[in-house]
């Protein structure tokens, strides 16, 4: 038995410690779940159908175009789906404060399409419709504080509070940062212009300052930067988070975490590549998983296997980078070589041959490496079972053997604390543990 490990009987009467299970969400009233739904799906909803009709009835080529370019219906989606994914939650918990925080983040998504498809649609040569300029003044500059809104559900979740220590003073400083910029952009005047001209009823810096041009040069590439920054920065801070959590609360990080992973992927695969439409898929991408990954981690948190899920994202995302480094490398090599006098079906014939080549035993390596490196020795029951009960076999005593089984639950599972309890007799009853008991566990009951 190691110095971490012990076991003997277990303490009995009214004071003993016991370990409750986190219980399950409530569910609650009807009425409370309609006016959820009522207060938070339904005008995101509706929002992205106008925003929808809208985009159908408009001229790719209008006035209105110009000044907001691209389809709004990506946009108003996302908060259709934010504020679904909302309604969620708060049908099973009004008392979710992201449920809520989740909600006005989609009908804020919601609007800011529908006021691009509004200024789109509405704006022509000659005129415009009523209450342009608010929808102007909110699309291009109240649609700054979208990636802030976002940031901040990252910062917090599941606790609603920032990191500890200096995480937190990072954070604030982060937030603050991102704040500050996009109230510099509220009040800077709008520049670099398309060279269509606005109907003389629209006015693009209605509620501005008459600020200098050195400081509304800055204004726009600033409020970019500090939110790219901001929001890499966020992503940070769930893998921080995660490593520090225990319990059902690193159980609902692995969602967030896996949401993070995904969301680098996409970013990273997105840099440099210049297709009509990307950006928006790559905004929706980024804006919807971590949304779907914490609805999931509030509602149920064991809905799939997300060990799985992470290992399999992990794999094929390494997979596929080391996959393209070595085309990289094999074809520059072979153009320096032949000199330029490859063709292009030489060169999809070498990218295939390098693929195939790699694939098969490089996937399998790396599944196994990522397996154990987030699941232990569990990614492999026989080895776990087999090691047990070897030394079971060479251990007498119930006690000891006891113990043992708590330290090989401990090391498979890659936990740091494991606790075994076994009724023997009536009366009796013994407890064997691994390493300190933490401050919070959580329990599986005998069957």
């Amino acid at each position: 038995m190691t110095p971490t490990d012990s076991a003997g009987p277990a303490p009995q009467g009214p004071d003993r410690h016991h370990n409750v299970p986190v219980p399950s969400l409530p569910v609650i009233t009807e009425r409370r779940a309609v006016w959820a739904a009522a207060l938070l799906v339904a005008p995101s909803l509706v929002c992205f159908g106008l925003t929808v009709w809208l985009d159908l009835h408009t001229d790719p080529q209008g006035v209105g175009a110009h000044y907001a370019p691209g389809w709004a219906w990506s946009y108003a989606l996302i908060g259709a789906i934010q504020a679904a994914l909302a309604g969620v939650i708060l049908f099973r918990d009004p008392r979710q404060g992201f449920g809520w925080g989740l909600g006005w983040l989609g009908l804020f998504w919601a609007t800011d399409g529908l006021a691009q498809a509004y200024a789109r649609y509405g704006i022509t040569a000659t005129h415009a419709l009523p209450g342009m300029d608010f929808a102007l003044w909110n699309l291009n500059r109240v649609g700054s504080f979208l990636p802030l809104a976002g940031s901040l559900i990252l910062f917090t979740f599941p606790t609603g509070r920032f990191l500890p220590g200096r995480w937190r003073a990072a954070s604030w400083v982060a937030v603050a940062s991102m704040a500050l910029a996009n109230l510099g952009l509220l009040a800077a005047p709008a520049r670099d212009l398309p060279s269509v001209d606005l109907p003389s009823d629209v006015h693009l810096d209605w509620g501005t300052l008459p600020l200098p041009d050195g400081v509304v040069g800055v204004a726009a590439p600033f409020v970019v930067a500090t939110s790219i920054v901001g929001l890499l920065f966020s992503m940070v801070t769930v893998v921080v988070r995660y490593r520090r959590s225990r319990s059902l609360e690193r159980d609902r990080m692995r969602w967030l975490l896996w949401s993070v992973i995904a969301m680098a992927i996409v970013i990273a695969a997105s840099v440099g590549l210049e297709v009509e439409g990307g950006g928006a898929v790559v905004i929706f991408v980024i804006m919807v998983l971590p949304s779907a990954a914490m609805t999931i981690a509030i509602v149920d948190p064991e809905l799939v296997s997300i060990e799985d899920l992470l290992a399999r994202t992990l794999v094929y995302a390494v997979l596929a980078a080391a996959i393209l480094l070595a085309d990289l490398v094999v074809l520059a090599g072979l153009t320096r070589v032949l000199d330029d006098s490859l063709s292009e079906r030489q060169v999809v014939l070498i990218v295939l041959f390098v693929s195939v080549l790699l694939y098969g035993p490089f996937r399998t390596r790396l599944m196994r490496w990522v397996q154990t490196l987030l699941l232990g020795k569990r990614a492999d029951p026989y080895d776990v079972v087999a090691g047990l009960a070897s030394t079971l076999e060479s251990i007498d005593e119930g006690p000891q053997q006891l113990a043992a089984v708590a330290r090989a639950v401990a090391t498979a599972f890659r936990v740091r604390y494991v606790g075994v309890e076994v009724e023997r007799g009536v009366r009796e009853r013994l407890v064997a543990t691994h390493r300190g008991r933490p401050a919070q566990v959580r329990v599986t009951p005998h069957v």
